[in-house]
């Protein structure tokens, strides 16, 4: 089945509320947004170079590497063992992963490991998450990390433009693109 078929069953899951939907694998949001691109944006369109701020296990670095084949992708994830284990995957002919958080400034700050590894965050999650998300949300460790910014990052990557930047990192966007004033 090609991609687009496999995301139109997973995009009528969701409506459906089937929880096979809940997958690790593109999201409605994303699919969405993947579908309409085409139509706002020169038919040849495609992101060459792409930013994944909170890469986790690179699920959407890796659908975005099957949509649009990108030259160059930045994977940013503080997890160390996450880290570790994208530096292993070849998304695109020129890859770069970043051990490290983004924020406002560089230095270093305390990642919260939560129960729900993917919700882990840079701020003091909310005594109620768990019952809003119905998951444990609880903190199981804590780790110090370096924190880096979006302008450093990018930087580094030695490119002259990004196409496509994906931030999710559990409410800290805001200190994600407050680092990138020039990269944004």
């Amino acid at each position: 089945m090609n991609l687009w078929r496999r995301l139109e069953a997973r995009k009528n899951l969701y409506h459906l509320r089937d929880q096979r939907a809940f997958a690790p694998f593109l999201g409605q949001t994303l699919f969405e947004a993947a579908r309409t691109w085409p139509s706002v944006l020169p038919w040849k369109w495609k992101p060459r170079t792409v930013l994944d701020v909170g890469a986790y296990r690179g699920h959407v670095a890796r659908q975005l590497s099957e949509l649009y084949h990108p030259e160059f992708i930045g994977l940013v994830e503080p997890q160390p063992n996450m880290a570790a284990r994208l530096e292993s995957m070849t998304l695109a002919p020129r890859q770069k992963v970043f051990a490290c958080a983004l924020g406002r400034g560089r230095g270093k700050a305390v990642l919260n490991v939560l129960a729900n590894a993917p919700s882990s965050t840079l701020l003091q999650p909310a005594s109620d998450l768990g019952s809003v998300y119905h998951r444990d949300m609880h903190i199981v460790d804590t780790v110090t990390v370096e924190v880096r910014t979006l302008d450093d990052v990018f930087s580094e990557c030695k490119l002259d433009d990004l196409d496509l930047l994906k931030v999710d990192v559990e409410g800290y966007e805001l200190e994600v693109f407050a680092g990138g004033p020039h990269t944004l």
